[in-house]
């Protein structure tokens, strides 16, 4: 609700999020998502059970092998120039890092590749999968 005297703000549009320059428009929630400096798509995935326990524009999980995920956009990018952070955890260790697959998955605007390794590096699926995607859609 407006305060008395107050004006209300003005609601930023799609391309005023999507150019970052306005310090004066409002940001609703139906808009924050174009801004260059939110995820895009994000998920928390137990590639052991293969259940997923949170996310934000992931379709699904396409299990390729043992660690080996690809992880599928509900919303595609624009392009497939876009910047993907993965990590990965298991209660024993066994899981060290993950690697966005750009060798033999070409990067596409649907999906991502990611691998999952152990210290020893070993491709292994592991209970806590995390990944985000940033770019433009």
């Amino acid at each position: 609700a407006n305060v008395t005297g107050t004006t209300t703000p003005t609601p930023a549009a799609q391309s005023d999020q999507e150019t970052a320059t306005s310090t004066v428009l409002a940001v609703t929630p139906g808009r924050q998502q174009y801004h260059p400096s939110a995820a895009k798509a994000w998920i928390r995935h137990n590639g052991v059970t293969d259940v997923i326990a949170a996310s934000y524009n992931v379709s699904s999980v396409t299990d390729d092998g043992v660690g080996l995920f690809r992880y599928n956009w509900t919303t595609a990018f624009s392009s497939a120039n876009y910047a993907v952070v993965a990590t990965a955890g298991n209660t024993n260790d066994s899981c060290l890092f993950a690697l966005v697959d750009n060798f033999t998955h070409i990067p596409a605007t649907g999906a991502v590749a990611v691998q999952f390794y152990t210290s020893a590096f070993a491709l292994v699926d592991c209970a806590a999968q995390m990944v985000a995607a940033f770019g433009d859609q």
